[in-house]
C-alpha cells in the first residue's frame, strides 16, 4: 500500500493511494485505487471526501475444490465518503465540535449458497457456492463534542441502511443491517483528584428470519419449521449504560490510577 499527499494550494490536499493484493486461495492479483481530498474552508471548517475500491479474500471452505467451489472470486465493493468537519471553539479550549460524514458503499462478486450446477471433470456437479450476491450500504455519521475546562461530552449517532441480493431470495436486510446507533460518553473531574464518567449506547436489534409455522413429519415424529421471509423481524434494541470512578494519587516518583467500573448498571437484559 503506498500514497502520497500533495497540496496545489494551502487550502487543498490531494491524498491518492493504491493497494496491491494477491490471494493464493483464489489465484487473483489486484490493483485497488483510492483517492481522498480535504479542504479547508477556513481555520474552523473542513470539508472532505473521497473514494476507493476494496476486496476481501473467501473463506477457506468457500474455495475449497471439495466443500466449495474452486472456480469462486473474492468479493468486491467501492466506497465513496462525503462530510465536513466543523470546530465551534476557535482557538478557544472550550467549545463545541461537530462533524458529519456520508457514505455510500457497493457490493459486487458477494458470494452465496448455489444449488446451480456445473461441469466439473466432465461430470454435472453442484456449485455449493457461486459470485452472483450483491448488496449495498449508505448512512450518515454524526459526531459533537464539547469542552471545557472541567466536563467533556461526546455524542456520536450513526443511522445507516445496509442490504443484500441474490438470485433466489431477491433483496433483503443484511443480517448485521442495525439502523441507529447511539453512544453517548460524559466525563467530569471531582476535586482531589477523583473523576467519574460514564457511557450510554442504544442500537437497533438485528434482523432475524422469523418462524411462522410447522408441518408435522409423523414418521419421524418432529416438525419442520416453516420460515417467513429471510431477515425481515428484527430483535429488541440493545440498550447499556456503564458507569466508571478513578482516583489518582501522586508522588513525587509514581503516579497510582484506581477504578472501579461497572457495566450495565441498569441491568438491562439484552
Amino acid at each position: 500500500f503506498t500514497e502520497m499527499e500533495y497540496k496545489p494550494t494551502a487550502e487543498l490536499k490531494l491524498i491518492p493511494g493504491v493497494r496491491a493484493d494477491y490471494f493464493s486461495l483464489t489465484k487473483e492479483g489486484f490493483l485497488l485505487p483510492r483517492l481522498a481530498a480535504q479542504y479547508k474552508a477556513s481555520e474552523s471548517l473542513l470539508y472532505k471526501i473521497g473514494s476507493g475500491m476494496y476486496v476481501q479474500s473467501s473463506e477457506p471452505q468457500e474455495s475449497n475444490k471439495d466443500f466449495g467451489n474452486e472456480d469462486i472470486k473474492s468479493p468486491q465493493s467501492i466506497h465513496f465518503t462525503l462530510g465536513f468537519d466543523k470546530d465551534f471553539k476557535e482557538g478557544s479550549t472550550q467549545g463545541h465540535f461537530f462533524g458529519m460524514n456520508g457514505f455510500y458503499k457497493k457490493f459486487n462478486n458477494l458470494i452465496v449458497s448455489s444449488s446451480q450446477k456445473k461441469i466439473k471433470n466432465g461430470i454435472e456437479v453442484f456449485e455449493i457456492y457461486n459470485n452472483e450476491g450483491t448488496g449495498a450500504s449508505y448512512g450518515l455519521e454524526n459526531q459533537w463534542k464539547y469542552q471545557d475546562e472541567d466536563m467533556q461530552l461526546i455524542l456520536s449517532y450513526t443511522w445507516s441502511k445496509s442490504t443484500r441480493q441474490n438470485p433466489t431470495n431477491g433483496e433483503y436486510n443484511f443480517e448485521y443491517d442495525q439502523t441507529h446507533n447511539v453512544n453517548l460518553i460524559a466525563l467530569y473531574p471531582l476535586a482531589n483528584n477523583w473523576k467519574i464518567s460514564g457511557r450510554y449506547r442504544y442500537v437497533t436489534g438485528n434482523p432475524y428470519t422469523p418462524v411462522i409455522g410447522g408441518t408435522y413429519d409423523a414418521d419421524n415424529e418432529t416438525y419442520f419449521p416453516i420460515r417467513g421471509g429471510l431477515y425481515s423481524e428484527r430483535n429488541s434494541p440493545f440498550q447499556q449504560f456503564d458507569f466508571r470512578v478513578d482516583k489518582k494519587i501522586i508522588y513525587d516518583e509514581a503516579i497510582w490510577t484506581f477504578y472501579l467500573d461497572i457495566q450495565n448498571v441498569l441491568n438491562i437484559k439484552n
